[in-house]
């Protein structure tokens, strides 16, 4: 039986390690997300000290349309993790920022994350990891979008 092709393997892997992170999030926290909130909530969390993080920047960021962008922002609202605030230069602009609440939940997933990331390529080499980052960084650029920054 010939293998799945490469693109069909990375996109399980990509599935399998969803999966994974998302039940041992769970499980370790209790902390309800999904990918795509967690995502959010860790850009927001990385940009906030820059600045301005606004609907936009993530419209932007995720090439996700505006009601998309609205209804996880709503739910990150919901769930007390995030906030709007009007922003000095434009009031039509709303800075969003993690509530404290948010800030705690951010810095629990980054502990969740970083033991996941140590489970996932447990038994590689330091070699084999850097190895892996260069080849999965390669098949990004291979595969990325006009306007896209690659990450």
């Amino acid at each position: 039986m010939k293998n799945a092709s490469l693109g069909i393997q990375i996109n399980q892997t990509s599935h399998r390690i969803r999966s994974y992170v998302g039940a041992r999030i769970r499980e370790d926290s209790g902390i309800s997300l999904s990918p795509s909130e967690g995502m959010i909530l860790r850009y927001i969390y990385e940009k906030q000290s820059e600045g301005v993080v606004s609907a936009k920047m993530l419209t932007e960021r995720f090439r996700i349309s505006k009601a998309t962008a609205s209804e996880l922002l709503s739910g990150l609202i919901r769930k007390g993790l995030i906030t709007y605030a009007p922003t000095e230069s434009d009031g039509r602009v709303k800075r969003i920022l993690l509530t404290d609440e948010g800030q705690k939940i951010q810095e629990t997933l980054d502990a969740i994350l970083s033991k996941c990331d140590e489970e996932i390529v447990a038994g590689f080499s330091e070699e084999e990891k850097q190895e892996l980052s260069r080849l999965l960084a390669k098949v990004r650029q291979n595969v990325k979008k006009e306007g896209e920054d690659g990450e």
